[in-house]
């Protein structure tokens, strides 16, 4: 046995009556490393999770790009005859009014000006969004972002038509997805600067309008304020 080997033996050696158990058990508590207690879940905010995630009863189809984003709103019947409704009941509230003013005439009631034109021109609008819904029935809306420019294309009584923007024009998108106004029918409107606006897609809900307005505006380098 060499020196080595001795000192090694002396210092693994355990006293006589020595009970490791014993001496387990007896351990102080301190000795034994604590167990970390789980973090808690931190929750996902509702906006962040209508901003970040698709819905899945969303309508509109998505096409992500390296320079850019692309929705396509197809062609929804159901939808477009409840877009035809609005104005349908407008030309039946026209017809209403001239049968009053007829009424009034027959009496000799003096009338303003204003009072017979106005229903003219009423229902010459509403005229003209009937014809405009009718040529566009089968035709999608299509909006993009492809390289810094801004494109829609949607039916119009011409036909199909294309307008392009450099996204350096825009100053917001709006969600107004359930609003009482007329803006209602076309869920989000992007505003120019200069005033100009424009107003596009039928969405099926808040979510898929919000998510689609915060897609575009990472598209077009906006910031999240951008988005109302």
């Amino acid at each position: 046995m060499t020196l080595l080997d001795a000192l090694g033996d002396e210092d693994d050696a355990l006293p006589p009556g020595f009970d490791a158990r014993a001496a387990t058990a007896a351990a102080p508590a301190a000795m034994v490393p604590p167990v970390a207690a789980p973090l808690p879940a931190v929750p996902v905010l509702a906006i962040d999770y209508e901003r970040a995630v698709q819905p899945p009863e969303a309508r509109i189809v998505w096409e992500s790009h390296p320079d850019g984003e692309t929705f396509t709103d197809p062609f929804s019947a159901w939808r477009t005859l409840l877009g035809l409704g609005q104005w349908v009941l407008l030309v039946v509230f026209m017809l209403f009014q001239v049968a009053l003013f007829h009424f009034q005439v027959r009496r000799e009631v003096t009338l303003h000006p204003l009072a017979v034109l106005a229903p003219c021109v009423l229902g010459g609008w509403c005229i003209f969004r009937i014809a405009c819904e009718l040529v566009g029935w089968g035709k999608p809306w299509i909006v993009s972002v492809r390289a810094g420019v801004l494109s829609l294309t949607r039916p119009t009584i011409a036909g199909m038509r294309t307008w392009e923007w450099p996204v350096g024009k825009v100053k917001q998108i709006d969600v107004a997805t359930g609003s009482s106004t007329q803006h209602a029918l076309r869920g989000l409107r992007i505003r120019f600067h200069g005033g100009r606006r424009i107003s596009f897609f039928r969405c099926k809900s808040r979510h898929e309008g919000v998510w689609i307005a915060h897609r575009l505006a990472a598209a077009m380098d906006l910031p999240e304020s951008a988005v109302h």
